[in-house]
């Protein structure tokens, strides 16, 4: 079991999670870009899919096949190319349209990366604690 303290920005018309999937990040600044109302939690993940981590990678991808960028139609079709391409700089959109699959895959929730920033998804409000 691992714990992170996260942030997570958002719109006061929208509520506080407006959806079933729970997105926060380690950085203040970059949460403020999804909303100013900004909140402090704690999440637990039991177990964490790492969007940067080559034996993560090549779990998902013997179940997708090949990974699409959604921006740019650029097909991953391994753990290596995607890594080399991506690293730890922009993983959240080719890995957040396959987190269904994260999921049944056993996770519990995912670490991916923005711009740099790293965020986290997890897929149960039981593992968020507000502080």
């Amino acid at each position: 079991m691992e714990k992170f303290r996260v942030y997570r920005g958002f719109l006061e018309d929208d509520g506080e999670f407006p959806n079933g999937l729970y997105f926060f990040s380690e950085n203040i600044n970059h949460a403020r870009e999804y909303g100013n109302t900004i909140k402090e939690y704690e999440i637990i993940i039991n177990k964490l899919f790492d969007s940067a981590e080559y034996k993560d990678l090549n779990r998902l991808f013997e179940f997708v096949g090949e990974i699409e960028e959604p921006y740019d139609e650029t097909i991953y079709s391994g753990p290596s190319d995607f890594m080399a391409a991506c690293g730890c700089e922009n993983t959240w959109e080719p890995i957040e349209q396959h987190v269904n699959i994260i999921e049944r895959m056993g996770f519990d929730g995912v670490r991916i990366y923005e711009g740099g920033n790293v965020n986290y998804i997890v897929f149960s409000k039981n593992q968020i604690i507000r502080l």
